[in-house]
Protein backbone atom coordinates (compact mmCIF):
# COMPACT_ATOMS: atom_id res chain seq x y z
CA UNK A 1 0.00 0.00 0.00
CA UNK A 2 1.31 3.42 -0.93
CA UNK A 3 2.28 5.63 1.99
CA UNK A 4 0.03 8.63 2.30
CA UNK A 5 -0.18 11.51 4.71
CA UNK A 6 -2.78 14.14 5.05
CA UNK A 7 -2.82 17.22 7.25
CA UNK A 8 -6.14 18.72 8.13
CA UNK A 9 -6.10 22.46 7.57
CA UNK A 10 -5.19 24.49 10.59
CA UNK A 11 -7.43 27.48 11.08
CA UNK A 12 -5.85 30.45 12.80
CA UNK A 13 -7.01 34.04 12.72
CA UNK A 14 -9.41 33.38 9.86
CA UNK A 15 -6.68 32.04 7.55
CA UNK A 16 -5.16 28.65 6.96
CA UNK A 17 -1.44 28.09 7.29
CA UNK A 18 1.14 25.32 7.23
CA UNK A 19 3.60 26.90 9.69
CA UNK A 20 4.07 25.57 13.19
CA UNK A 21 2.83 28.16 15.66
CA UNK A 22 2.62 27.41 19.39
CA UNK A 23 -0.63 29.39 19.56
CA UNK A 24 -2.39 26.62 17.65
CA UNK A 25 -4.56 24.67 20.01
CA UNK A 26 -4.30 21.35 18.18
CA UNK A 27 -2.56 19.83 15.18
CA UNK A 28 -4.21 16.82 13.58
CA UNK A 29 -2.16 14.48 11.42
CA UNK A 30 -3.30 11.26 9.85
CA UNK A 31 -1.44 8.40 8.30
CA UNK A 32 -2.00 5.09 6.59
CA UNK A 33 1.45 3.51 6.77
CA UNK A 34 3.88 6.10 8.13
CA UNK A 35 2.70 6.28 11.74
CA UNK A 36 6.17 5.37 13.04
CA UNK A 37 7.84 8.32 11.31
CA UNK A 38 5.08 10.63 12.54
CA UNK A 39 5.71 9.43 16.11
CA UNK A 40 9.51 9.52 15.81
CA UNK A 41 9.95 12.74 13.80
CA UNK A 42 6.90 15.00 13.79
CA UNK A 43 5.52 14.49 17.31
CA UNK A 44 8.87 15.49 18.96
CA UNK A 45 9.06 18.60 16.75
CA UNK A 46 5.54 19.63 17.76
CA UNK A 47 6.40 19.06 21.45
CA UNK A 48 9.62 21.03 21.19
CA UNK A 49 7.77 23.97 19.62
CA UNK A 50 5.22 23.80 22.47
CA UNK A 51 2.17 22.83 20.42
CA UNK A 52 -0.28 22.11 23.22
CA UNK A 53 -2.06 19.18 21.60
CA UNK A 54 -1.48 16.81 18.67
CA UNK A 55 -3.86 14.15 17.41
CA UNK A 56 -2.42 11.32 15.32
CA UNK A 57 -5.12 9.55 13.32
CA UNK A 58 -3.76 6.03 13.04
CA UNK A 59 -5.68 4.48 10.16
CA UNK A 60 -3.63 1.26 10.24
CA UNK A 61 -4.84 0.44 13.76
CA UNK A 62 -8.12 2.39 13.51
CA UNK A 63 -7.47 4.57 16.54
CA UNK A 64 -6.62 8.12 17.52
CA UNK A 65 -3.55 8.96 19.57
CA UNK A 66 -3.88 12.21 21.53
CA UNK A 67 -0.64 13.86 22.66
CA UNK A 68 -0.97 16.65 25.26
CA UNK A 69 1.19 18.70 27.64
CA UNK A 70 4.46 19.19 25.73
CA UNK A 71 7.68 18.90 27.69
CA UNK A 72 10.99 19.02 25.86
CA UNK A 73 10.78 16.70 22.86
CA UNK A 74 7.85 14.64 24.16
CA UNK A 75 4.36 14.92 25.61
CA UNK A 76 3.49 14.16 29.22
CA UNK A 77 -0.02 12.90 28.44
CA UNK A 78 -0.51 10.35 25.64
CA UNK A 79 -3.84 8.57 25.12
CA UNK A 80 -4.88 5.90 22.65
CA UNK A 81 -8.58 6.18 21.86
CA UNK A 82 -10.57 3.57 19.96
CA UNK A 83 -14.06 3.02 18.56
CA UNK A 84 -16.82 3.93 20.98
CA UNK A 85 -14.69 6.43 22.91
CA UNK A 86 -14.88 10.22 22.79
CA UNK A 87 -12.34 13.04 22.66
CA UNK A 88 -12.38 16.83 22.80
CA UNK A 89 -9.83 19.51 22.11
CA UNK A 90 -8.57 20.77 25.47
CA UNK A 91 -9.21 24.39 24.44
CA UNK A 92 -12.83 23.52 23.59
CA UNK A 93 -13.87 20.84 26.10
CA UNK A 94 -17.58 21.18 25.30
CA UNK A 95 -17.02 20.13 21.68
CA UNK A 96 -16.95 16.35 21.84
CA UNK A 97 -16.17 13.98 18.95
CA UNK A 98 -16.58 10.24 18.86
CA UNK A 99 -13.61 8.33 17.54
CA UNK A 100 -15.99 6.71 15.06
CA UNK A 101 -16.82 10.17 13.64
CA UNK A 102 -13.16 11.10 13.27
CA UNK A 103 -12.11 7.83 11.64
CA UNK A 104 -15.10 7.74 9.31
Amino acid sequence: MESRLFHLSLLYGGTTTNCIDPLFKVIIIGALTIVKSDRDIKIPIYAETKISEVWLVNLDEYCLEAYREPSGKSFQNVQRLEEGQTVSIQAFPNVIFTIDELLG
